[in-house]
């Protein structure tokens, strides 16, 4: 990868051009929807959150630290 490199401890840095959040998987909580914004209610955010919670409740996990910048 051309805009890659090995670092003097044999980790490989990529340098990566970010943007942006992805709009796609951004949302906003909110008191109701709206078709001019991407928009959950809070009802909805507390049921995604629970679900995501049971996922990871189960599963051994790894941090990833990153930096931006």
């Amino acid at each position: 990868m051309p805009n890659s490199q090995v670092t003097e401890f044999g980790n490989v840095v990529v340098k990566a051009r970010v943007d942006s959040r992805s709009t796609r998987w951004t949302f906003v909580v909110a008191d109701s929807t709206s078709a001019a914004k991407q928009t959950i209610t809070r009802e909805e955010h507390d049921r995604i959150s629970a679900e995501q919670d049971a996922c990871i409740a189960g599963q051994q996990m790894v941090v990833v630290d990153g930096y931006i910048g």
